[in-house]
C-alpha cells in the first residue's frame, strides 16, 4: 500500500478509497453466531462510538448548520464561531480533564445539549439552509425524502420496515413539515447516529 501511495503522487482521495473498498473496512458491525464472541481477529466490524469532534462534524453536516452560519458572515466570523461551539462541544463529550474522550458516555448533560440546543434544533428544523428543508424542496414523495433523510443521518437507505412505519405516520400528520422535523430529529438523536458501524 504504502508503494502504491507513492507511485500515485500520494493522492490521498485515492487512499481512502482503497481503504473503503476492502473487505476489512466493509465487514458489518453486526456479528453473526459463529463470530459473535471474537474480539482479535477482524471477523466483523467493531462498533465504536464517535470521538466528540467527529460528533460535532457530524451535526454540522447533517444539519446544514455551517451552511446556515455562512449566510452574511465572512469566513474568519465563521470559522470563529465554529471553533467556540466545538469547544464547548467536546469540553462536555471529553473526559473529567476537559480533554478529547474517545467514548460516548451518553451522561444526562450530553443528551440534553443533542436534544436540546438552539443551534441543533434550528438546524432539524425545515429552512432554506437546512439539510432537511433542502432534502423536501428537492423530492416529492414522502418515501423519496425518507431515503434522503436517512442516508443524511444514519448514512444508509431505511429498511423496508422502517420506511412503511414512517411513511404511516408521515401520512396520517398530513405530510406536515413537523412530522419531518420530528423524524429527522429521531434519527440524529438516535444511538445509530451516535456510532460508527
Amino acid at each position: 500500500m504504502t508503494a502504491d501511495f507513492k507511485a500515485n503522487g500520494y493522492d490521498l482521495k485515492r487512499l481512502i478509497r482503497i481503504i473503503c473498498n476492502t473487505k476489512a473496512y466493509q465487514l458489518s458491525s453486526k456479528p453473526s453466531p459463529t463470530n459473535a464472541r471474537d474480539e482479535r481477529f477482524y471477523s466483523h466490524g467493531k462498533l465504536a462510538a464517535l470521538t466528540p469532534d467527529q460528533m460535532f462534524y457530524s451535526l454540522m453536516g447533517v444539519t446544514g448548520l455551517e451552511n446556515a452560519l455562512a449566510r452574511g458572515m465572512d469566513r474568519d466570523r465563521v470559522e470563529q464561531m465554529k471553533q467556540r461551539f466545538l469547544a464547548g462541544f467536546v469540553f462536555l463529550f471529553g473526559n473529567d480533564e476537559g480533554e478529547s474522550g474517545d467514548a460516548f458516555n451518553g451522561t444526562i448533560p450530553q443528551a440534553l445539549l443533542l436534544m436540546n440546543n438552539p443551534q441543533i434544533q434550528n438546524g432539524l428544523k425545515v429552512t432554506a439552509t437546512s439539510t432537511l428543508g433542502k432534502i423536501l424542496q428537492k423530492y416529492e414523495t414522502v418515501e423519496a425524502r425518507l431515503d434522503e433523510m436517512y442516508l443524511a443521518a444514519l448514512g444508509r437507505f431505511p429498511s423496508d420496515t422502517e420506511k412503511k412505519f414512517f411513511a404511516s405516520v408521515i401520512g396520517k400528520h398530513q405530510n406536515s413539515k413537523l412530522i419531518y422535523e420530528d423524524v429527522y430529529w429521531a434519527l440524529v438523536n438516535s444511538s445509530e447516529f451516535q456510532f460508527n458501524h
